[in-house]
């Protein structure tokens, strides 16, 4: 599934808010920046997607990682 089509198919499960900020901790209005990324205001370079691969690959780690019976 291309990028752009999954972010718009998980927005409502997650919060794109903290994906942003993951992406572009330095933007304060990252959220928008990825909001426009999405919806084709702004283009979605290769390093914008990579860095977004990353970050959703940190969250789902941190998902498992969190769901994870403790010893």
């Amino acid at each position: 599934m291309e990028l752009r089509k999954f972010l718009k198919s998980i927005k409502e499960d997650i919060s794109l808010t903290s994906l942003a900020r993951k992406v572009w901790p330095d933007n304060k209005d990252a959220e928008s920046y990825l909001t426009r990324k999405i919806n084709g205001g702004r283009p979605l370079t290769a390093k914008d997607e990579e860095k977004i691969r990353t970050a959703l690959q940190e969250l789902g780690y941190k998902l498992i990682s969190n769901t994870q019976p403790k010893p």
